[in-house]
């Protein structure tokens, strides 16, 4: 379940305007992710304009950074530091060249992704 996008943030995707098929949904409560029965075809995908408006379709992380790189040009980049045995992240965005830098203590590559995503969604919020 690590791979799919936390429900908070797969709100405010939806709010965003992602509607790209997903695997699952998360139902109006948010605590966990449904997954449709296969259609004949194999899976039966489901997106926001799919499901129920009180639900919310559940990206994979990497369906939400390529949302971000293709609908608001954005880059994002979680690197290893050696020298200080943590993970930090890079974001920039392509249109405005802005370039961000958040320097944290992430211990591991799950914290960093979920850091580097909310990191997204409030720049992208605010511009």
């Amino acid at each position: 379940m690590k791979d799919f996008v936390l429900y908070p943030e797969a709100l405010e995707l939806k709010q965003l305007g992602f509607d790209e098929p997903c695997f699952g949904y998360y139902e109006d409560t948010g605590l966990t992710i449904t997954f449709p029965s296969t259609s004949e075809n194999g899976w039966k995908w489901v997106g926001n304009s799919i499901v129920p408006t009180k639900n919310t379709s559940a990206p994979t992380y990497s369906q939400a950074f390529r949302f971000f790189r293709e609908k608001y040009n954005t880059n994002t980049a979680i690197s290893w530091r050696d020298d200080l045995l943590n993970y930090d992240i890079s974001l920039t965005e392509m249109k405005k060249h802005g370039y961000f830098y958040y320097k944290d203590n992430f211990t591991t590559y799950e914290e960093a992704e979920l850091a580097c995503l909310q990191q997204l969604i409030k720049i992208v919020k605010n511009c």
